[in-house]
């Protein structure tokens, strides 16, 4: 990319999707997934060069690896700030954007996910949304692959008996409808 705007262009068409995506999931407040987000491409414009010759794969890797970083930085800096303002109320959360539109047709889904503990959510968006690989998750939050492949089948367990306890359980049918 070194420079070239449409190439960096060409980029963000093709991966904000994903970024908006992975930062809303771990952080389930759209602003703050905006600002993530951009904190990522500023990240990557910063580092274009050291990308240039890097492939579709690793390139998609390096930008969930870095909003996955990003959005935590913003949880402790948001932290922080709520420490020393403690008579602010703290920020609402936004409706979600159209980087999760499945989930909004879902409540249910949603629901489910946020009742995740924190590492089984961060790891399930990773993989599912985030699309890395099982291997490319455990190295994003610095744990062994035996312990990711772990945390996924709890994860995905605990949503699926989650969505069992109501509608969205049957599988077979579009997710958000209801059964007859």
């Amino acid at each position: 990319m070194d420079g070239d705007e449409d190439a960096f262009t060409r980029v963000y068409e093709l991966t904000i999707g994903l970024v908006a995506s992975v930062a809303n999931g771990m952080l389930r407040d759209t602003g703050a997934a905006e600002d993530v987000a951009q904190e990522t491409y500023l990240r990557l414009a910063r580092h274009s060069t050291g990308l240039r010759d890097t492939d579709a794969r690793a390139l998609r890797s390096w930008l969930v690896s870095t909003t996955r970083n990003a959005a935590i930085d913003h949880v402790r800096r948001a932290s922080t700030r709520r420490e020393r303002a403690t008579d602010q109320p703290p920020d609402q959360a936004a409706a979600d954007d159209t980087a999760n539109a499945v989930i909004d047709q879902a409540p249910e889904l949603r629901t489910a996910l946020d009742r995740l503990p924190e590492t089984q959510r961060e790891a399930l968006v990773l993989f599912h949304v985030g699309g890395l690989s099982g291997a490319e998750v455990a190295a994003t939050i610095g744990k062994s692959r035996a312990a990711t492949y772990t945390l996924l089948r709890r994860a995905e367990r605990t949503m699926r008996s989650a969505l069992e306890q109501t509608d969205a359980g049957d599988l077979s049918r579009p997710l958000g409808t209801r059964r007859s």
